[in-house]
């Protein structure tokens, strides 16, 4: 019966196929692929829910470079993304952008953005990443000594970023005295 319904599907998508995708069906116990070079079977499932699935990918330039603007890639150094609605692909993303590979799928299709990670790199000890974006934190003085050999103050000072952490104590030294 499988093979007879597999058949019939073949017959009847077989020349939509490049107009339509690929169509895959999940048939009493069985996940069947039909392509243009012949069925395949990819797992094991126990219900029958027939579905397309499209070659193109889910995500388009544009929103690829919305998604640059607000930090949640990094672009590469000399790459210029084009600003259109066709979709990027897996192999675009790799030479474009900087992100964890792991979170690639590997069945070539681009996820849906909940299911990336954000790659916001902050160097330097008043940057943090704070809720998947790049912070700058707030400096804030928090007291002065005065060298009473040199005649210099150290000024001591923190980084606070908004979800209310703050850095370690750094300081500076300064002969004109210190703002607080």
């Amino acid at each position: 019966m499988k093979q007879f319904f597999l058949l019939i599907a073949a017959i009847l998508f077989y020349q939509s196929l490049p107009a339509q995708g690929i169509l895959s069906a999940k048939l009493t116990g069985n996940n069947y692929v039909i392509t243009a070079e012949g069925i395949k079977q990819l797992s094991t499932g126990n219900v029958i829910s027939p579905r397309l699935v499209t070659t193109n990918y889910l995500v388009s330039h544009h929103e690829i470079l919305q998604k640059i603007q607000e930090g949640f890639f990094i672009k590469k150094v000399s790459v210029t993304v084009p600003d259109d609605n066709l979709c990027i692909t897996v192999a675009e993303a790799k030479a474009w952008l900087t992100l964890d590979e792991t979170k690639l799928p590997t069945n070539g299709r681009m996820p849906l953005w909940q299911e990336l990670v954000p790659t916001a790199q902050c160097t330097g000890v008043n940057k943090k990443v704070v809720n998947g974006i790049c912070e700058t934190g707030v400096q804030v003085w928090t007291r002065s000594v005065l060298n009473e050999t040199t005649h210099i103050w150290r000024c001591y000072y923190v980084w606070r970023w908004s979800d209310g952490s703050q850095s370690i104590e750094y300081y500076v030294d300064n002969g004109a005295g210190c703002i607080l």
